[in-house]
């Protein structure tokens, strides 16, 4: 196993100290209304996602296919933005805003693109044609998931995100055409 280096995140730490907790100024915004519970979760996720922004930009924004994935997925009673579904044999992707999944209710219907199986291109592929592959193969309407590995060591993907195929079905609990992928 080769030995893990990490960015020096201390400069990060410096910087964040600056803006976290918020200047004075700013603390009556955070404050009203919010009890110290729920600032104190506010506040964790607010360094965590600067600390995950430092990380990407310290590897030029390049992650491990894993870290795409939540595998197995985290228990919800629905679907939620980016959830993978299966239809048939066909796989789609939710793309409904997080925002408008966030309440039961708030939506009728939920968006799904379709996902193209890619999988024989990308296990025939050179490093050249893998990196064409990753950059969407120059396609704007196409997103490109890396290939996930399951828990049973089973591996889903890769796909395309094909944003020129979307379609909508309704937000049901009962909706039993579609299962996680991850499931």
């Amino acid at each position: 196993m080769s030995e893990l280096h990490l960015p020096d995140l201390r400069d990060y730490a410096r910087r964040h100290n600056k803006s976290c907790p918020p200047p004075p100024s700013r603390w009556k915004y955070w404050m009203d209304g919010t009890s110290a519970a729920e600032l104190h979760t506010a506040l964790t996720r607010h360094m965590i996602s600067h600390v995950h922004a430092s990380l990407l930009t310290a590897t030029d924004d390049l992650v491990h296919p894993e870290e795409w994935y939540f595998v197995p997925v985290p228990q919800s009673a629905s679907i939620t933005t980016g959830d993978l579904l299966v239809r048939g044999d066909q796989t789609h992707i939710v793309i409904t805003p997080r925002c408008d999944m966030a309440r039961e209710g708030k939506t009728k219907y939920v968006q799904i693109a379709a996902c193209e199986l890619i999988a024989d291109d990308w296990k025939k592929a050179n490093s050249g044609k893998r990196k064409d592959i990753r950059q969407h193969s120059g396609k704007p309407v196409q997103h490109f998931l890396p290939p996930m590995r399951m828990t049973d060591g089973a591996e889903r993907g890769p796909w395309f995100v094909r944003f020129d195929c979307v379609t909508s079905i309704e937000r049901t609990p009962d909706n039993v055409v579609f299962r996680c992928v991850n499931n």
